[in-house]
């Protein structure tokens, strides 16, 4: 007989379009629980009084049959958790939308025999999402069986992007890791905008330099792509933009958001009124999801001892004075969606 641990993740406030279930990647999939199921990961009583069963993130590892949770847990729970993690991550840069942070709800390890072994992993914001608060500070996340899985041999863009964040080591691309913690920090429930704004322009600045250099990390670059707007003008065409939106795009970040960041840097309070607020965050995780997708496409064939310098000088290429339409094409080719 098979035996799994499974790492629970619920998606708070996410949404889900069918009753069956589909592969991220690795040994992750994503479904949503059965009633009793539900139940059982949440206490019972407290699950039947609270929310329906949510969407769930399920990370497998067959294990021994006769191996304890505790043993299990010491074998394979980081192995779990990375690939966890990984799986949030992939989901918040397939796509725009919120949910709560799993390790900010609940995680919990499971071993299903005929009686359940379950340690859970509660987080700050367990209760407050079992009484049925939904509340949440952004616009939803909404996922589809179509973005997964569901056959064998079957690939899709979600399962593309999870399998290369497995891939890559984070601990080996310091400016990668950065950026994706203060991309997912965006995406706290509490969070005020000047707080979200803060973690989104660390992002920008890791992936692409800071505002005042002449090119990233002093990395001497020349013409349209020296500066980050530039860089993101061919992050966005490479993304599928038009080229006057792509334009659109890296003047709001050479004006509004540079004011932006100066004003959330120095600790100034922010005269915009809410509502542009909300669309600058909209506006720089939109971007930051691009870069890092980006990002992650070009070291899949990168061999250099500095990549982050290497996909830069990319970008900048594609904004060159003489730059030709081949070479555009190569580039969209190696980093573009």
């Amino acid at each position: 007989m098979t035996v799994l641990l499974t790492l629970y993740q619920p998606l708070w406030a996410a949404t889900f379009d069918d009753e069956g279930a589909g592969f991220l990647g690795g040994g992750t999939m994503a479904s949503i629980p059965f009633e009793d199921e539900w139940y059982m990961l949440q206490k019972g009583s407290l699950a039947r009084q609270g929310a329906p069963p949510q969407l769930c993130l399920t990370t497998l590892r067959p294990i021994p049959e006769d191996q304890s949770i505790e043993e299990a847990i010491a074998v394979h729970g980081d192995a779990l958790l990375r690939e966890a993690s990984c799986a949030v991550l992939a989901l918040r840069l397939y796509k725009a939308g919120w949910f709560l942070s799993p390790e900010l709800a609940e995680r919990s390890f499971v071993i299903a025999r005929e009686d359940w072994r379950i340690e859970r992993l509660p987080g700050v914001f367990r209760q407050a999402f079992l009484s049925g608060d939904l509340h949440h500070p952004l616009p939803g996340y909404s996922l589809s069986i179509n973005d997964l899985c569901t056959r064998d041999g079957e690939s899709t863009p979600l399962n593309v992007l999870m399998e290369r964040l497995l891939r890559v080591d984070r601990r080996g691309h310091p400016e990668l890791a950065l950026a994706a913690d203060g991309f997912n920090r965006s995406y706290g429930l509490i969070s005020a905008q000047d707080e979200r704004l803060a973690h989104l322009f660390i992002a920008l600045e890791a992936m692409l330099g800071g505002f005042n250099e002449t090119g990233p990390m002093n990395l001497d670059l020349e013409g349209p792509g020296a500066r980050i707007p530039g860089r993101i003008r061919a992050s966005r065409l490479a993304a599928g933009d038009p080229a006057q939106l792509a334009f659109q795009m890296a003047s709001w970040v050479q004006d509004e958001g540079r004011r932006l960041r100066n004003s959330v840097a120095h600790g100034e309070f922010l005269l915009l009124p809410e509502r542009d607020l909300d669309s600058a965050v909209l506006k720089l995780q939109l971007l930051i999801r691009s870069l890092l997708c980006q990002y992650l496409a070009y070291l899949e064939g990168d061999d250099e001892q500095d990549p982050i310098l290497g996909f830069n000088r990319l970008l900048a290429s594609m904004v060159a004075n003489d730059v030709n339409e081949a070479q555009k094409k190569e580039i969209f080719m190696r980093i573009g969606r």
